[in-house]
């Protein structure tokens, strides 16, 4: 399991998803490393410090690239495909990621937040083919982002509209699996 983000999660969540999914290790950033190596003592837990990486299975890596207290940013891939994973973007993250070869990324998950910092020369040294945009309901998307993905012709995905996104890399390509959820809101009369 991977975890992305500061937990704000109660211990038992935590421990609850471990016994359910039968989780045997735990990916996180450093911040939150000793909390839950403490929690979860019986679990392998690791932690990706900044610029490290590490090889999981069958070729495929996994590096942070960038870390705030929102969140770790992370590449994971093969050495055909990436995917580059943002969960937050700031003056300081773009800057770093400006020096970073970003070139081969194919997809990119696009921060949920508004203030995340998306210049049209991050977007440019990126240049995915796809894109992944978490819609939330009482959020709206970032409008100079979809104006972006919209004029370099990169193919979106919403999580609205498609529901769960997968992503599979294969040797010489990659596919984009959606997973339609019934919606989680009745309406009530």
């Amino acid at each position: 399991m991977l975890i992305t983000k500061p937990l704000d999660l109660k211990e038992s969540a935590l421990v609850n998803v471990c016994e359910t999914y039968d989780i045997e290790s735990i990916l996180i950033s450093q911040k939150n490393y000793s909390y839950v190596k403490d929690l979860l003592s019986s679990l392998s837990v690791e932690y990706l410090d900044m610029n490290m990486s590490l090889s999981l299975a069958n070729g495929i890596s996994i590096k942070n690239l960038y870390e705030n207290d929102k969140g770790m940013n992370f590449l994971i891939g093969s050495r055909e495909h990436q995917l580059l994973w943002l969960t937050s973007l700031n003056k300081v993250g773009e800057k770093v990621h400006l020096t970073q070869p970003l070139s081969g990324v194919d997809v990119v998950k696009f921060p949920r937040d508004r203030q995340s910092h998306i210049t049209n020369q991050f977007f440019t040294h990126l240049d995915p083919q796809t894109a992944v945009l978490i819609q939330n309901n009482d959020k709206k998307l970032d409008e100079e982002l979809l104006e972006n993905i919209h004029e370099y012709w990169v193919d979106v995905y919403y999580t609205g509209q498609h529901g769960l996104i997968s992503i599979k890399f294969a040797e010489s390509q990659y596919e984009v699996l959606t997973f339609p959820v019934k919606s989680q809101t009745t309406k009530k009369d």
